[in-house]
């Protein structure tokens, strides 16, 4: 079963820690959102008909209203995935006229010890 753990919420959007073991069907959000692995087995999340992975050494940026399909690897024997869940406004400051201003520009990101 796939369950939220943690959720925290605040003026920047959410973060949700996610324990997921089984395929999430195509589906969009509105807010921008990044996917970091935490343990577990990698998963593969398909955007704009393109396959990235979510690992221990890459993770994924999903625009806004992109949609996009999560896929454990098989056996599935779950991810614990760190999802950022980014509102627009918080990140483009509440600027009138800033609709769909949120587009991440690289769609993999590479963990570096840093963002790990």
């Amino acid at each position: 079963m796939s369950k939220a753990v943690s959720i925290i919420h605040g003026p920047f959007g959410r973060v949700v820690l996610y324990h997921i073991d089984r395929t999430i069907i195509s589906h969009a959000h509105r807010e921008g959102h990044l996917l970091f692995h935490v343990s577990g087995a990698r998963s593969r999340i398909r955007v704009k008909d393109a396959d990235h992975i979510v690992g221990p050494t890459t993770g994924v940026a999903v625009n806004p209203w992109e949609v996009h399909t999560y896929t454990p690897e098989l056996p599935v024997v779950g991810q614990y995935a760190l999802v950022l869940y980014i509102r627009e406004p918080w990140f483009v400051g509440y600027r009138t006229g800033a609709y769909d201003a949120l587009n991440f520009g690289e769609r993999e990101i590479r963990m570096t010890p840093e963002i790990s």
